[in-house]
């Protein structure tokens, strides 16, 4: 289900099968002949297909990937530093009366909601939606947060329809709130942004105590993949960082029941600044939002497409990108 060009891995599934500008014969024959190119993958498949795309690259490849990857992390956590102190306190809001759609994006375990305002002006920008985030303490557990964010939704009007967005433990949060808490019929998607869903081997070199939910087992995950059909109304888009240095493996922030893009040549923190990213999450937010088609329940919710967003050097070789299919 991969082709190959260059040091760059492309996935084809469901119905968004893309052969590669320059690729190789063998490479377009084979796309061609794949008799299941029409039919989305199962979880199982999804998975194990994240997992083939962000296997590294093997001999110099591997290292001028990591390379680039480390200064996309690099400049992102040169962007981030500042913007920590920022919005720390808890904020009253009043959406536009016009507002039917509002977004909540979600910050990580050791982040604030400060470091949030980049990607939070590019989806007002680029979606035209009002959005909303609040700061907390690192150590708090995701049934918590779920509650908070339960408390800010509260000053929203019945009829809004929320959008929730989070990077890292705020994507956890935004599962559990539509899988575990108690429903919301207001939310119509939620979006993950290197969210370790299958928990992260790096959780070990911080104390337990403020990485209990994140961590490989954890009770929070286990909650959220037991009650999966609970919230499978409740469409989901995974964002995987292909170079993630804080979910370990990579593959697990990809959620196996709904759709997933791989970031090529990117890390953890440089999701929330890389402005391709920005742009795919506001066109999955914008396909879901008041103006758009009206949503129904998806039947077809199980069986999920991924998408590969290249890097720079697979952009410059003229890789063909689109949002998967599902995504709408």
């Amino acid at each position: 289900m991969q082709g190959r060009h260059g040091s760059w891995r492309v996935g084809f599934a469901g119905t968004d099968a893309r052969c590669i500008k320059g690729a190789s014969q063998k490479d377009r024959a084979r796309v061609a002949s794949l008799k299941y190119k029409r039919r989305p993958m199962d979880a199982n498949e999804l998975i194990e297909t994240v997992r083939d795309v962000t296997r590294p690259a093997p001999g110099i490849r591997r290292w001028l990937a990591a390379a680039e990857a480390a200064c996309r992390e690099s400049a992102a956590l040169v962007r981030q530093t500042p913007l920590m102190p920022l919005d720390l306190r808890w904020q009253p809001y009043r959406l536009p009366s016009s507002a039917l759609d509002v977004v909540v994006v979600l910050h990580g375990l050791f982040a604030t909601a400060g470091a949030l305002r980049p990607l939070r002006r590019r989806i007002e920008r680029l979606a035209g939606l009002p959005t909303l985030a609040f700061s907390y303490e690192p150590g708090c557990d995701v049934a918590t947060l779920s509650g908070r964010l339960s408390a800010l939704l509260a000053q929203a009007p019945s009829r809004s329809r929320v959008h929730l967005v989070g990077h890292s433990l705020g994507g956890l949060v935004a599962r559990y709130y539509v899988q575990v808490a108690p429903r919301d019929p207001r939310v119509v998607q939620t979006i993950s942004l290197g969210s370790p869903f299958g928990g992260t081997r790096a959780a070990g070199i911080v104390p337990r105590f403020l990485s209990r939910d994140v961590a490989v087992g954890s009770r929070a995950l286990d909650k959220i993949e037991r009650e999966w059909l609970r919230g499978a109304h409740v469409p989901h888009t995974s964002i995987v960082a292909s170079h993630d240095q804080l979910v370990v493996p990579s593959w697990s922030a990809a959620y196996p029941h709904g759709d997933v893009i791989v970031a090529a040549g990117r890390g953890h923190n440089a999701l929330l600044f890389d402005r391709e990213v920005a742009r795919l999450v506001a066109d999955v937010i914008r396909r879901h939002a008041a103006r758009g088609e009206a949503l129904s329940p998806r039947a077809d919710y199980r069986v999920p497409h991924l998408v590969v967003v290249p890097g720079a050097s697979s952009a410059a070789a003229g890789v063909a990108t689109s949002l998967p299919v599902a995504a709408g």
